[in-house]
């Protein structure tokens, strides 16, 4: 499999249930140019039934910390799941459209754990000091 990023302790947030979601998150975005064109739309499909699943995991989370923005975050996370619903909806799975898929849905995991879910776990981290 070709994969376009890789997965990085970089990227752990440290929550084990989540980090292991983001792991797979990211096999299942590297997968997509290496599956048949007749089921690449199920895959995307499939990925967005876990991602919303996920997004609704990492919310109990963040209210179980207590933390101050999570209003904020699931907003965001709302505006992801539109943007994935949309780019799922009318979804052509040429070549060119699956990697600029691929590339899509790998830069939006990467950097929202990188930016928007460090924020939530450096709070959890200063609560357990």
């Amino acid at each position: 499999m070709n994969k376009l990023f890789e997965w990085s302790d970089d990227y752990c947030v440290g929550e084990k249930t989540i980090d292991s979601q983001h792991k797979y998150l990211f096999e299942k975005g590297n997968e997509i140019s290496s599956i048949s064109k007749d089921n690449v739309k199920r895959h995307i499909m499939d990925l967005y039934t876990y991602v919303a699943k996920h997004f609704t995991y990492e919310e109990k989370h963040m209210k179980s910390i207590g933390f101050p923005y999570v209003a904020e975050h699931a907003r965001i996370h709302e505006s992801i799941i539109e943007d994935l619903a949309k780019k799922s909806e009318a979804f052509d799975p040429t070549w060119e459209n699956i990697i600029d898929f691929q590339v899509f849905i790998l830069t939006w995991i990467s950097d929202h754990i990188m930016i928007e879910d460090k924020k939530y776990f450096d709070y959890s981290k200063k609560l357990k000091r």
